[in-house]
């Protein structure tokens, strides 16, 4: 996280110190492994959420002791027998996969999981591919790209890297021609469900 340029609150030292738990705020998506924060603000962990709240968590597992045990963006996750997978299984899981989660926060702080969806991961059998949109149908929320029947849901990450610069980038923004990079997984009616979704600059763009 690259906070030079953002708004520091509640620091005592005046700047963010390791092991400190804070909350961040970006105008801009992801760049690679870099987020460019525009604030930055000193939270408490102890108390984060209370008992009983259900949550729906996205984020890379920063923390990794098990599948049954490990932590997204900081906050501890516990799988057991009942847990639902999504888009791969719990061998996915590892350190920087990137997840969302259902669950309940339990009497402890940590969050039991009903249902993890693998987003990306090393071992998930998610693919990467770039290239033109070529024919978009808004109907079956589908486009075709580089000759794959791409298909989205719910719970894919949109961002929007390109000269327009969509803060709240949906489907509803895509372009025949737009240049993508998506995270796909395969499907089992032929198509390919995007799990990320990056709109870019690059070839054939104006």
């Amino acid at each position: 996280m690259d906070y030079a340029g953002a708004a520091l609150t509640g620091f005592p030292a005046g700047l963010p110190q390791a092991g400190q738990y804070v909350s961040v705020r970006s105008l801009q998506a992801v760049q690679g492994a870099r987020l460019a924060a525009s604030a930055v603000a000193l939270q408490s962990d102890a108390s984060r959420f209370e008992p009983g709240v259900r949550l729906e968590l996205e984020g890379v597992i920063t923390h990794f002791t098990s599948a049954s045990d490990f932590a997204v963006n900081g906050v501890e996750i516990i799988s057991n027998a009942e847990t639902r997978f999504e888009y791969g299984s719990a061998s996915h899981l590892a350190l920087n996969a990137l997840v969302e989660v259902d669950g309940k926060i339990d009497a402890n702080g940590a969050m039991v999981a009903d249902e993890i969806s693998i987003k990306e991961s090393v071992s998930s059998g998610i693919d990467e591919l770039s290239g033109n949109i070529a024919m978009i149908n808004p109907v079956e929320q589908t486009f075709t790209l580089a000759g794959n029947a791409v298909t989205v849901d719910s719970s894919t990450i949109w961002e929007d890297e390109s000269a327009q610069g969509v803060r709240q980038m949906n489907f509803a923004y895509l372009q025949p021609g737009d240049f993508v990079e998506i995270n796909v997984k395969p499907l089992g009616n032929g198509k390919l469900l995007a799990l990320r979704i990056r709109r870019e600059d690059g070839e054939g763009a104006d």
